[in-house]
């Protein structure tokens, strides 16, 4: 069995791992924690929104021996649709409000007001980053049919600390921006265990720089979230993708040590006395575990890469390491 079959995984008694099912996704799935709590439960996330997704979310409630009316509360991690999907259907249908970081209001009101707006807005700076081509091409073969965006404010906007009450003990947001800006993990202190959303993935580096309000700095956020989360003192780490793992330090060290590899990566792709951009460099570097050829990506992963990069570039301008250039139309980086 791996983490991402359709069976439901009591990880904890009393805490039920549901996955998700993502619709022509490489991460295949996104983890539902149902928790329960007295005579209801609580949960951490939403997942995708779709009947065959409802149906996962309702195997976990199935296990906890709940329903959509028991939910007290909906805690999401960060803004992004597989997290936030179902908030506010479930809301509908009966459950206690949902609740998200208020670092993703901006994105929130962005995608909620204005969805087609606020691609073309996230667009436009990826050209600026060199890359105006492949924003062509996403603006024109991403659709956003399949995708509802009718959610309703959230009952609680929370900043880093603000806690949810249940039986065995609160539950804490920790606002770790970085992935997006809003981004929170919830730890449960009393049973010693960290929900990590897509702060820290046992398998994978969660993407940084691509949400609905551009945050030049989101890598240096990042590095300095991971530092906060390394020291927690848990025994479990139950992230949105891949297995639970207990060694958190030992996964923060990993991902730190990626990105200082991708910084040098990053310096050494513009030559001294050369200036260059994004996209040119994220087409120097290889991709994946695996070292793929930034051709060979598909487009989606292209503008993923693509933001990643001019992620890095800017914190190397930042710490002094290359001048940036900005125009109007264009983001460059001097060596």
């Amino acid at each position: 069995m791996t983490w991402s079959d359709p069976e439901v995984q009591t990880v904890l008694p009393g805490i039920h791992r549901a996955p998700v099912p993502l619709p022509d996704d490489g991460l295949r799935a996104v983890s539902v924690y149902v928790v329960e709590d007295g005579d209801g439960v609580t949960l951490i996330d939403a997942g995708w929104d779709s009947p065959v997704a409802r149906q996962a979310v309702q195997a976990g409630l199935d296990a906890a021996g709940a329903g959509v009316g028991d939910i007290r509360r909906i805690l999401v991690t960060h803004v992004h649709y597989d997290h936030l999907g179902q908030a506010t259907a479930l809301v509908r249908e009966g459950a206690g409000g949902y609740w998200l970081g208020k670092g993703d209001e901006g994105t929130f009101r962005n995608i909620t007001t204005d969805p087609l707006a606020s691609r073309q807005a996230r667009m436009t700076e990826l050209t600026r980053y060199g890359a105006g081509e492949l924003a062509d091409l996403a603006l024109a073969r991403q659709g956003l049919d399949t995708i509802r965006f009718d959610f309703d404010e959230p009952d609680r906007w929370l900043d880093d600390g603000d806690t949810h009450e249940t039986t065995d003990g609160p539950v804490e947001a920790l606002w770790t921006p970085g992935h997006t800006s809003g981004h929170l993990c919830f730890l449960h202190a009393g049973r010693r265990v960290l929900f990590s959303g897509d702060h820290v993935l046992p398998h994978i580096t969660p993407s940084i720089g691509l949400e609905g309000v551009v945050n030049r700095m989101a890598l240096a956020d990042f590095l300095s979230s991971l530092a906060r989360v390394r020291t927690l003192d848990v025994d479990l780490v139950l992230p949105a993708h891949g297995p639970m793992f207990s060694d958190l330090a030992g996964r923060v060290d990993e991902l730190t040590a990626h990105h200082d590899d991708r910084l040098a990566a990053c310096l050494r792709a513009i030559r001294p006395g050369t200036t260059g951009d994004a996209l040119g460099t994220a087409r120097a570097l290889g991709w994946t575990r695996r070292q793929t050829d930034f051709a060979e990506l598909d487009l989606f992963n292209q503008v993923l890469a693509t933001w990643e990069t001019a992620a890095h570039l800017e914190l190397l301008a930042a710490r002094g390491e290359l001048e940036r250039e900005e125009t109007p139309g264009t983001i460059r980086f001097r060596r």
